[in-house]
């Protein structure tokens, strides 16, 4: 049976979800549209033929079910307290319940625990969508509730979120475990920079979500697992292997890549605005991400020339134009640079 038409449906109902409810000014709406969102992809989950993508969807399920309760629950206390239900500005405790449970729908810290399991059993195409699409509803409204009170969570999320990003992924060995601390920790610095900057925070986001894509460009070719076996693999060439850690380290916001321009400005933005200690946290979780990223960059590159030696695969591969057009995207970072500072 065919099941391409029946992915491609649910995919379109995942994409109109999330125009649905980025384009809704009330909270009901934006809830229509979390659960349309939320029952689209774990359609697509389940169309991996494997138990463990199975097992995964149903904690998914669950742990999204649970944010959505949460988050109805604080719809319905701002309404019954203060008669809104209009999508703006809130300004009493009820916001809490609401990010809270759009904390776990996006899995950002202290909600993370179900981000590496569920992202480790999926198909690369899922985890790719699990990255970037499914954060685009819970982000965009999570940065939007401004209020003292939930400044605060957003401060505690930010410093979480880098430190968790940053310290779970030291002993990882799974890429697709690797890349959902990644997401951990630059859901953290997004929810920073809202702090100071609306705009600048959405930025961020657009910045990772290129990041990211370039990243599972070439994780969906090589079709590998684990960093070993993408180490020793001697089916790609060298320029291939350096291709995809320039966009690791670009997603980890190595200077001069592309990953580095927003970070650096959003640390600016947060000192001139007083926010030093959350800046350190930040800095410390991108360290470790640093540390990890060039740990496996050097082992790599060392198994990758003593393979060439032997095997003579040190050659031009037959995707130069794709190669070249990837690295001149992670590059853009210089651009932006000198931009940014004339």
């Amino acid at each position: 049976m065919n099941f391409l038409p029946i992915m491609s449906t649910f995919f379109f109902l995942l994409c109109f979800s999330i125009f649905f409810s980025l384009s809704s000014s009330h909270w009901l709406g934006v809830w229509l549209g979390l659960e349309l969102n939320m029952l689209s992809f774990i359609v697509l989950m389940m169309s991996s033929e494997n138990l463990s993508a199975s097992e995964s969807s149903i904690k998914y399920f669950l742990l999204q079910a649970l944010g959505s309760g949460l988050f109805f629950t604080g719809c319905i206390f701002s309404y019954l307290f203060n008669g809104l239900w209009g999508v703006g500005l809130i300004l009493n405790k009820e916001s809490l319940l609401i990010m809270c449970g759009l904390g776990i729908k996006l899995g950002s810290a202290p909600f993370h625990f179900w981000v590496p399991s569920v992202m480790n059993a999926l198909s690369w195409s899922n985890s790719l969508l699990l990255s970037s699409f499914q954060k685009i509803i819970p982000l965009m409204f999570l940065i939007n509730l401004y209020s003292y009170s939930a400044s605060l969570v957003v401060i505690l999320m930010g410093a979480l979120g880098a430190l968790v990003g940053g310290a779970g992924g030291l002993n990882q060995t799974q890429i697709r475990s690797l890349l959902g601390y990644s997401s951990i920790s630059h859901v953290g610095w997004v929810v920073s920079i809202s702090l100071i900057s609306l705009y600048f925070s959405v930025f961020y986001f657009m910045i990772y979500l290129v990041s990211v894509l370039v990243v599972f460009i070439f994780l969906i070719k090589l079709d590998i697992n684990s960093m070993k076996a993408f180490q020793v693999s001697v089916s790609e060439t060298v320029l291939n292997k350096g291709i995809f850690f320039l966009a690791l380290l670009s997603l980890a916001g190595l200077p001069p890549l592309l990953g580095f321009f927003p970070k650096m400005v959003g640390m600016m933005l947060m000192v001139e605005g007083n926010f030093l200690l959350l800046v350190l946290f930040l800095i410390l979780g991108s360290v470790m991400s640093l540390f990890y990223y060039l740990n496996l960059f050097f082992s790599s590159y060392i198994i990758s020339t003593m393979e060439s030696k032997q095997c003579n695969v040190f050659m031009i591969p037959s995707n130069t134009s794709l190669s070249s057009s990837l690295t001149i995207l992670l590059f853009t970072g210089l651009l932006l640079l000198n931009m940014f500072f004339m």
